[in-house]
C-alpha cells in the first residue's frame, strides 16, 4: 500500500515545468493494523464463548466489560451496567462485603494482582448465587492501576453439594457415636456379669 503526493515546480514566469512526488510505503502498518483487528476479533469472540462469565473494571472499579454469560449469570444486560461501580450495583451479599472490599483495595495498591475468591452475589430478581472470581489486576510502569479483569464461574451447585455432604459426615459421626454407645452397654454388663461369675465361683471352675 502506498500513498503518494506531488509538488509542482514553476519557472521565474510562473509556469510549471515539472513536480517533485513523494511516495510512503503503509504496507507495514497496514498489516499491523490488520494483525490487531484479527487479535481484537479473536479476544473478543473468545470472551463472548468462554462458559465464564466475564467483567472487566477501570481504577475506579467501574464495569467497563461485562459479557454475554455475565448477562446470564446475573441478570442485567450489559447497557445496565457498564460504567456503574460495584457498590452501585448492590450485588454482594452483606456478609462476604467486607472481603470483597478488601481483595478490592488490595489490587488498587498493587499488593495483589492475581487472586480467586469465593462469595454470595444477588442477582437481578434478588436471588442468591455463589461465585468463584479469579481476579487479575494490570499496572502500568509507575505501579498504578490500569484495569481488573475477572472470569466469574457459578459454583451454587457445588458449594450445596459441599454442604449436604457435611451434614452427612455429621450425621454419620452422630450415628457412630450412639451405636458405639449402645454396643458398649450390653458389653459393660457382660463385663460386670463376668467378674461377679468369676468371684462367685472360682473354685468350682477350672480354666
Amino acid at each position: 500500500h502506498l500513498f503518494g503526493s506531488a509538488v509542482p515546480l514553476f519557472d521565474a514566469h510562473g509556469q510549471v515545468r515539472g513536480s517533485i512526488a513523494a511516495w510512503t510505503d503503509f504496507t507495514a502498518r497496514r498489516q499491523q493494523e490488520e494483525a490487531t483487528r484479527r487479535l481484537v476479533e479473536q479476544l473478543r469472540f473468545h470472551v463472548e464463548n468462554t462458559p465464564l462469565a466475564v467483567i472487566a473494571f477501570d481504577p475506579k472499579f467501574r464495569v467497563t466489560t461485562w459479557s454475554h454469560r455475565a448477562e446470564e449469570l446475573f441478570g442485567w444486560k450489559a447497557g445496565e451496567i457498564l460504567g456503574r461501580k460495584i457498590e452501585e450495583i448492590h450485588w454482594v451479599h452483606p456478609d462476604d462485603q467486607a472481603t470483597v472490599a478488601e481483595l478490592s483495595r488490595a489490587m488498587l495498591e498493587g499488593r495483589s494482582l492475581q487472586n480467586v475468591s469465593r462469595n454470595r452475589n444477588y442477582r437481578q430478581d434478588g436471588t442468591t448465587v455463589w461465585c468463584e472470581w479469579y481476579n487479575s489486576a494490570l499496572l502500568d510502569r509507575n505501579g498504578q492501576l490500569v484495569s481488573v479483569i475477572s472470569f466469574v464461574l457459578d459454583v451454587t451447585d457445588r458449594v450445596h453439594q459441599e454442604a449436604a455432604l457435611r451434614q452427612n459426615n455429621e450425621d454419620w459421626e452422630r450415628f457412630s457415636s450412639i451405636l458405639a454407645h449402645d454396643l458398649r452397654e450390653p458389653l459393660r454388663n457382660i463385663s460386670i456379669f463376668s467378674e461377679k461369675l468369676e468371684a462367685d465361683y472360682t473354685h468350682v471352675l477350672d480354666d
